[in-house]
């Protein structure tokens, strides 16, 4: 979602800064095991359609000569080649134009940007008064340990494991019952075809935010539906994200047909809430969950 949430600032940037020398070099290093396919990264590529070349760095090599430890770190490089300015994590759009106009001047002096491109400060999505959100979750145990499942069985690498869910789930936590393996990404559904119900095998998780998104992925390729409940109830028109549907019974669900982020919840105002996923076929992963607050919703949700 950090990312995602710096495409639209990225292409307009290049449309307007690249006749005058800017290039961009977006440099994609995997958060996950299928971001390691280069297919996928070309199906994102052409979804968000950026216009700008696009290295996958799947060695981390560029990630470990930079230090950079974050998605997104932006690094602006002058005309000879150093490093002038960086900026690590979303936010400070303004300030890194300011920047990029600063050194485009540098390289040519004769260039003049008209006062109608003067930059006003853009508001701190990150304030206080926007909201602060539950930090992002990952179920799989692949960063350090540090996986969200509070299950009691905990994490069983290479191993189904018939789960039971505890009776509550704290915030920032995920809870599982039936069927699941552990995947350093993430768990997957092991159990049968089912239909949403109070016994169907589930994954439950507690946040608190305005938005809600998912990175989910079917291991076996095959497409699968993905039921989605929250507060106990099915998502709406009201709340749901763009690419939740509505069935004939007034079930939300979303078909997971690859694997990327996909827009989970959008609620009308920030609050805490619960959620309840049911995986309609086995080979269902669920990789993590990211969110957003009141001052992030104004940009493409694709």
């Amino acid at each position: 979602t950090n990312c995602h949430r710096t495409f639209g600032t990225n292409k307009a940037g290049y449309a307007y800064d690249h006749k005058d020398g800017c290039e961009i070099i977006g440099v994609h290093a995997p958060e996950f095991s299928f971001a390691y396919n280069v297919d996928n990264v070309l199906t994102a590529v052409k979804r968000f359609e950026l216009p700008y070349p696009i290295v996958v760095d799947d060695w981390f090599t560029i990630w470990k000569s930079f230090h950079n430890n974050v998605w997104p770190g932006r690094y602006l490089v002058d005309a000879n080649g150093y490093i002038r300015f960086v900026r690590l994590g979303e936010g400070d759009d303004s300030q890194v134009e300011y920047e990029i106009q600063q050194l485009l001047r540098e390289a040519n002096p004769r260039l003049k940007f008209p006062p109608t491109d003067d930059i006003a400060a853009e508001r701190n999505a990150f304030a206080p008064s926007c909201g602060l959100v539950t930090e992002e979750m990952f179920t799989g145990p692949m960063y350090k340990g540090q996986g969200s499942l509070a299950n009691p069985e905990g994490y069983k690498p290479g191993v189904t494991v018939d789960y039971k869910l505890p009776s509550n789930v704290a915030d920032g936590r995920v809870i599982i019952d039936g069927e699941w393996q552990t995947d350093p990404s993430g768990m997957i559904y092991e159990g049968k075809e089912q239909e949403p119900g109070p016994k169907a095998a589930q994954m439950q998780m507690r946040y608190h935010a305005r938005e809600l998104y998912a990175v989910v992925n079917v291991v076996d390729g095959k497409p699968a539906r993905l039921y989605v409940e929250q507060d106990g109830h099915w998502l709406t028109k009201a709340n749901k994200g763009v690419d939740v549907k509505i069935d004939g019974q007034g079930r939300s669900y979303i078909d997971v047909a690859e694997p990327r982020m996909y827009y989970l919840v959008t609620n009308p105002r920030f609050g805490s809430h619960e959620v309840t996923l049911y995986p309609g076929a086995p080979g269902m992963m669920v990789d993590s969950f990211t969110f957003g607050n009141d001052c992030q919703l104004d940009y493409p949700h694709q």
